[in-house]
């Protein structure tokens, strides 16, 4: 791929002349009747519309439902081959803290591995093989086993601070990858700009996720499970703002970047944060249990893409700003263009499948854990589906209906070419979405499910829970 990278991609122009019209029929130069005119301008709307309510059909029911679905299987999984102690570590049986260390040591190192798979859809093998990129995330997997078992033989497992040493080795890792990446594509490009200073421009989701993403799963989540309904809602609604800055800056640092990867590369420097962020954004819809809340919640999220749409002319503004003064470029910034498609495709099936796997993991646990509270039954399980199908269907046709406009918006309106780089380049944007909702639900799904078990760890004497089986 690495041989031709120069020409496999186009400018803008050329973007949009070598595809097909979103309209299907465009106004023929030659009419000159006003009747004429008009006609050929409605049917020319309602086909631009048409394109566009199949377009967020396609990425926000039918591949949001569907990711959301696999991503809940792997939830399930997780749930299940884990035991979630209630306890302290000391009255956890033996036999229970081994399987514990064995399923943590597992994660670990498929967790260490991340950083390759974030630039793997654009690396060659031969790249990856002379990098020794392979080797380097197995021995950061195995370095962060062998701290958890330091930390188990001598007592120290329980500690909150035992995982600090592991967010170190994945941060070192994280820059050995992307350094190594840039060395070579500067190799490639005959770029001599500073590696270090490229890597850690290319890293800037990374040091971004461990500012915002460990407080969130240490102190957010924790006071989150014990707010007040009207407080949830009001905390869920303010992390799509607190992560749409951190966004912006990364867009920037991205989109101005040259001599080491083309336009349509440049999304992979930003696809884990970007979907990490908003699906741990949804997740906390599981924990808001009134429906008016919930719905809410989903509006709140639908306005603010739509507004986001509005506001392009003056992100594109801002980073062109930029790009005049670090690379001199004029004219339309291609980069950005093609970045800014990308995201928007992206956050379409991750805004959706987020949704129906906060909705799935909620009453997954209330299936396995919870009793009711006054006859203190097992729930029923139909009546629990039924429940989660209603809300992840408000929820759906909500993103489905916001996301028509804010493509429509994008596409016609700001002449981004969204519709027609999803039609070339859909394998790449799936292969994306599918690498990170993995590892959100290997990384995130423990701290969540404490969150939403929290009622239940104070209020039971029971050790552990888990095991392909109810409570």
């Amino acid at each position: 791929m690495e041989d031709d990278l120069n020409d496999n991609y186009y400018s803008v122009d050329e973007f949009f002349e070598s595809q097909e019209t979103f309209a299907g029929n465009e106004p023929d130069s030659t009419y000159n009747e006003d009747g004429e005119k008009r006609e050929t301008s409605r049917f020319t709307s309602c086909s631009s519309w048409t394109k566009h309510v199949k377009t967020s059909l396609e990425l926000s029911v039918m591949l949001g439902i569907l990711f959301g679905l696999f991503t809940t299987f792997l939830w399930w999984i997780e749930l299940n081959v884990k035991p979630y102690c209630l306890s302290g570590w000391d009255d956890i049986p033996l036999k229970t803290r081994h399987l514990i260390l064995l399923v943590e040591s597992v994660k670990v190192v498929i967790i260490m591995f991340w950083p390759l798979l974030t630039v793997a859809p654009i690396c060659s093998w031969s790249m990856i093989r002379e990098s020794k990129l392979l080797y380097c995330c197995t021995i950061a997997g195995f370095v962060d086993v062998i701290d958890r078992l330091y930390f188990f033989i001598f007592g120290h497992y329980q500690r909150p601070w035992k995982s600090y040493v592991g967010n170190g080795i994945f941060a070192v890792i994280s820059y050995t990858v992307f350094y190594k990446f840039t060395k070579y594509r500067q190799r490639q490009f005959g770029n001599s700009g500073s590696a270090f200073l490229i890597t850690m421009k290319l890293g800037m989701q990374i040091i971004s996720g461990l500012i915002i993403f460990l407080p969130y799963n240490y102190l957010f989540l924790h006071f989150y499970s014990r707010s007040k309904p009207l407080m949830r809602t009001i905390l869920s609604c303010s992390l799509i703002v607190v992560f749409y800055i951190p966004k912006l800056i990364i867009c920037n640092l991205v989109a101005h970047e040259r001599g080491i990867y083309n336009e349509n590369e440049s999304i992979v420097f930003s696809a884990a944060f970007l979907i990490i962020s908003t699906m741990v954004a949804r997740l906390t819809q599981a924990r808001i249990e009134e429906l008016p809340y919930f719905t809410f919640v989903c509006v709140v999220h639908g306005v603010f893409n739509v507004i986001d749409k509005v506001a392009l002319p003056v992100k594109e503004k801002l980073c062109n700003t930029v790009c005049k003064k670090v690379n001199h470029v004029t004219g339309r910034n291609v980069y950005f263009t093609h970045y800014t498609a990308h995201q928007s495709l992206i956050s379409i099936i991750t805004e959706t499948t987020s949704v129906i796997m906060s909705n799935a993991a909620a009453y997954l646990l209330v299936y396995y854990y919870k009793k009711e509270e006054v006859t203190g039954k097992r729930y029923d399980g139909r009546i629990l589906f039924k429940d989660m199908l209603i809300r992840s269907s408000i929820a759906v046709c909500i993103e489905w209906a916001f996301n028509v406009v804010a493509l429509k918006l994008q596409n016609d309106s700001y002449k981004f070419p969204v519709l027609k780089l999803w039609k070339r380049q859909w394998k790449f944007i799936l292969v994306i979405h599918l690498i990170h909702i993995i590892y959100v639900v290997v990384y995130f799904a423990y701290h969540v499910d404490y969150m939403l078990l929290g009622d239940l760890a104070r209020n039971s004497h029971l050790n552990c829970t888990g095991g392909f089986k109810r409570l």
